[in-house]
């Protein structure tokens, strides 16, 4: 049985699992699209070989960051269920109304089912538990309801019509805000990204209870995720654009003096018209200070680049005007490495912490690199300031030189030179934009979907498999209870078990009963079926051993409260209102309780007798119920078992059989104590009475061996026999033969 309740476990357990549906979408990361002029100003900056480290692509992917991104573009913050009485199944817009609500306490509301109950057309039940405790609220539609932990609105939608109010009042609604926190955790644990073999290409999986929201969020997450791959050039690319114009706006400002001082010259000096000097000493004259401008702006790259070394931070895309140091081989190396690590500080800020090792690396080595940029700067600041100085004292000879070549003609060609030289740089720095701007629009995203977001259909729970499963756990389960039981649990319960294993014959199976106000119920209850198992034991007494006078019978147990004390007074008793005339003789010298059964003064006894201290007549307490006559154990004697050779107990059975029909011995527990053992050879039948709660299938042939060896009729009493066992769990028990003693204060079968 224990399978089958398995299965209709597992089936209603699955029942009440949500369907689980998945999405998929493919990505390509790529690195090539791009057009030639892009290459001078990107290709050395490292901007597209990040893009290509998939492992890190996926970490960007699974980021919260990105997937935080996407939860606040798709808007799934409010979650719709229909309760069952099996199940409580989530929807996807197809409730009559639709929920928005301002959250006061977050810890009450977030995750916590909101219950609704639409009354009518335009009221409805609002309820949720408020620690512990069920708050409820009525509410109408359209209107909002303001409580302690929320301001909450439910608008109809088009399903909502008078018509279709029997339809929209008879299910149970539940509503649940999400947290922005939970949504994240909730599409983290179920997505999916595997790498497909030998290509670019992640192939993105995610699981929902609802199919559209899957779809939806891997559409968002592809689009989120092309953007980003296209955000940090774009950064890049904007920066150069930034530091491109200010370079521009320092020239425009150096032709405007130029010019205006040009105007001026000549207006001053009234020129109209100029012969030229020789052409020498106007060429060197504008070689030189044509180099020496050329010095001046280098210089001022050199200080404005060192400026951005000692003022920018690692995350700074790119240095003002570092392009304009061109033939230094050494700037434009360390450059382009400082690019290198800008960069994949820049990609990486979303993947990984910023105490990350690679990060850490990163940034220790932008700092060696602007050390060792710094000082080559200084460096060289020194020598273009000698640079300049020497240029500027051959101006000044050359200068000197075309004195005399009239002054207003000298003056008028050093403007136009001057004019000239930053003309030039002008539009230098025009082309520089003109690419720049070109190369913006030239800008892709690093991502490319191969595959947008498709649904895959149900992809979980396998209902048969979990049924399946149960239904083998079930098995499972039956087999280890079987083993177990068979293992440690082999306990007698029913005399039909006692007799499967049982050499000796087994006379009676005495019911079970709980406690009673007197142990003698032969006596108490003649009709129970306790008593009846008595009359049965003494017919079958009558059969057993040689039919011939005093019949003599020991009753023993292996351990104590297995209930000797119990069968043998009752027994007495049966025997007793047969007609027989019967003796019970305690002869359980070290814990007597057949005075407490019959409730006689244990004053004189058995003890007393055995070491001649009274004589038999004075110890036997006659017609205690009838025929039956009892010799309790009087005084616990320092030596009890020494008390069995004595002549007086051969006289004791010598009186018995002139005057009695029973003798019945009522012995300590020999599994502890060898007096009963000693005893049976002065008996006709050794009766061992077994408990259910203490026997064992190993247990019986220990009892049988032990008193085989004496040589006496012998046979089973199984005490304690519950007649149903259903509906009942029965403990372990194991076996301890050492001496202890654990006799209950109330009266029972279960008693000594």
């Amino acid at each position: 049985m224990i399978p089958v309740f398995a299965y209709l476990a597992g089936y209603v357990y699955s029942y009440r699992l949500n369907d689980i549906f998945g999405a998929r979408a493919q990505v390509l990361l790529k690195s090539d699209d791009t057009y030639d002029y892009q290459d001078p100003i990107y290709k050395g900056l490292g901007a597209y070989g990040m893009f290509m480290d998939v492992r890190n692509q996926i970490r960007i992917l699974q980021s919260r960051d990105l997937i935080g991104e996407v939860v606040d573009k798709i808007e799934v913050d409010v979650s719709y269920f229909i309760a069952g009485r099996m199940r409580k199944k989530e929807v996807f817009g197809t409730l009559p109304f639709n929920a928005s609500a301002e959250i006061y306490n977050p810890s009450v509301i977030y995750e916590n089912p909101i219950k609704v109950k639409v009354l009518d057309v335009d009221n409805y039940i609002v309820s949720y538990l408020n620690n512990g405790v069920e708050s409820t609220y009525n509410a109408q539609f359209e209107n909002e309801l303001e409580t302690p932990e929320l301001r909450l609105v439910l608008s109809k939608n088009y399903s909502f019509a008078p018509e279709n109010i029997n339809r929209i009042i008879d299910p149970d609604y539940e509503i649940v805000f999400r947290s922005r926190n939970s949504l994240i955790h909730h599409f983290q644990s179920n997505m999916s990204i595997e790498n497909i073999e030998y290509t670019s290409i992640l192939d993105v999986r995610v699981n929902d209870d609802i199919a559209m929201r899957a779809k939806v969020f891997l559409d968002t997450l592809c689009a989120v995720f092309s953007d980003y791959s296209q955000r940090s050039q774009l950064e890049i690319n904007q920066n150069t654009l930034d530091n491109i114009d200010k370079q521009i706006g320092e020239v425009q400002k150096i032709l405007i003096a130029i010019e205006n001082d040009l105007i001026s010259y000549k207006d001053s000096a009234d020129i109209i018209n100029l012969k030229m000097e020789e052409d020498a000493y106007f060429e060197n004259f504008v070689r030189f200070t044509e180099s020496s401008r050329l010095l001046r702006m280098k210089l001022s790259s050199v200080t404005s680049l060192e400026e951005y070394l000692k003022t920018s931070s690692d995350e700074t895309p790119l240095p003002p005007d570092d392009f304009l140091i061109e033939g230094d081989k050494y700037i434009q190396t360390k450059m382009e490495e400082y690019y290198e690590l800008q960069t994949k500080i820049l990609d990486q800020e979303h993947s990984v912490q910023p105490n990350h090792p690679s990060i850490v690396d990163a940034r220790s080595s932008l700092a060696v690199i602007r050390k060792d940029l710094s000082g080559y700067l200084k460096s060289l600041k020194t020598v273009l300031y000698d640079q300049i100085t020497e240029n500027n004292k051959l101006v000044g000879e050359y200068k000197s030189d075309v004195q005399g070549i009239p002054r207003s003609m000298q003056g008028v060609d050093n403007i136009k030179r001057e004019l000239d030289v930053n003309n030039k740089m002008y539009l230098f720095l025009l082309e520089k934009k003109t690419n720049t701007l070109i190369a913006r629009a030239g800008i892709i995203p690093q991502v490319e979907i191969v595959e947008s977001a498709q649904p895959i259909g149900l992809v979980g729970p396998d209902k048969k498999r979990i049924n399946f499963l149960f239904f083998i756990g079930g098995i499972i389960f039956a087999f280890a209870i079987a083993i177990i039981r068979m293992l440690f649990f082999e306990r007698i319960e029913q005399i039909d078990e006692l007799e499967d294993v049982a050499v000796f014959p087994v006379l009676a199976g005495i019911p079970h009963v709980k406690s009673y106000e007197s142990p003698l119920i032969a006596l108490d209850l003649p009709k129970s079926p306790v008593t009846e198992s008595f009359r049965s034991l003494k017919t079958k007494l009558n059969y057993f051993g040689e039919n011939k006078g005093l019949k003599k019978i020991l009753v023993s147990s292996f351990f104590p409260g297995e209930g000797k004390t119990f069968t043998s007074s009752n027994l007495s008793i049966i025997l007793a209102k047969s007609d027989k005339k019967v003796l019970l003789v305690d002869f359980d010298l070290h814990k007597p309780k057949i005075h407490k059964s019959f409730e006689l003064i244990n004053e004189f006894g058995l003890s007393h007798y055995l070491i001649g201290e009274k004589e038999l007549e004075d110890v036997i307490q006659k017609n205690v119920h009838g025929n039956l006559d009892i010799i309790s154990a009087g005084v616990i004697p320092p030596n009890p078992a020494d008390l069995i050779s004595k002549k007086e107990l051969q006289d004791l059975i010598s009186y018995c059989e002139e005057n009695y029909d029973f003798l019945i011995f009522d012995t300590p527990p020999f599994g502890i104590l060898n007096d009963g053992i000693d005893l049976a050879a002065n008996v006709d039948v050794f009766l061992a009475v077994m408990n259910t709660k203490v026997a064992r299938k190993q247990g019986v042939e220990v009892v049988e061996k032990m008193i085989s060896q004496e040589g006496v009729k012998s046979a089973l009493i199984l005490n304690g026999v519950k007649q149903s066992r259903f509906g009942y769990y029965y403990n372990k028990y194991s076996y301890n033969y050492s001496y202890r003693y654990s006799y209950n204060s109330s009266y029972s079968n279960d008693e000594n």
